[in-house]
């Protein structure tokens, strides 16, 4: 499955990446984790150090939330059960019933957005990517480092590219 996301996502990876000068990915969750599965660095990036591969917690990371957003809640409490919500940052919310209130705020809107959870200085919005019967198959992030961020400026315009980019890439219009 993730051969036939990575194809279909590569074009729509590098157009966002192209567009936002950032550092873009394609992530699929693994368990409580996700698992970076396509990656374009910018010359800008906050954490070379995270390559195809790596895994990160899905409870505390944009692409994990946008992932969580879109699960029946059995699957999202058994994500938070077998996760060690631990604070990785002061920014990290590790709280189950304040990561579920945010995953119903996620699910309304379209798309996850993080500022310094697991990273201090990285900025992330994501939205998944969903398959025919509208489950998440992974998502799609722009990462911005914190002294390349205009809030006022990159949510709005960055949740828009991502979201247009989560549905061509899942097919949905």
């Amino acid at each position: 499955a993730s051969n036939d996301l990575i194809h279909r996502a590569a074009p729509y990876l590098l157009q966002l990446n192209r567009e936002t000068t950032e550092t873009t990915n394609i992530t699929v969750l693994d368990s409580n984790d996700i698992v970076f599965v396509l990656r374009i660095v910018s010359p800008h990036v906050l954490s070379p150090n995270v390559i195809v591969g790596t895994r990160v917690p899905a409870y505390c990371t944009a692409p994990g939330l946008a992932i969580l957003a879109e699960l029946p809640d059995d699957e999202v409490n058994a994500v938070l059960d077998q996760s060690k919500l631990i604070a990785h940052t002061p920014h990290t919310i590790i709280q189950p019933r304040a990561i579920k209130a945010r995953l119903a705020a996620i699910h309304a809107v379209g798309y996850a957005h993080t500022e310094n959870e697991y990273f201090l200085g990285d900025i992330s919005t994501a939205a998944a990517i969903l398959d025919a019967n509208d489950r998440p198959m992974g998502a799609i992030n722009v990462a911005v480092t914190k002294p390349r961020w205009n809030s006022e400026r990159d949510e709005r315009r960055i949740s828009d590219l991502v979201i247009t980019a989560a549905a061509a890439i899942s097919g949905h219009r």
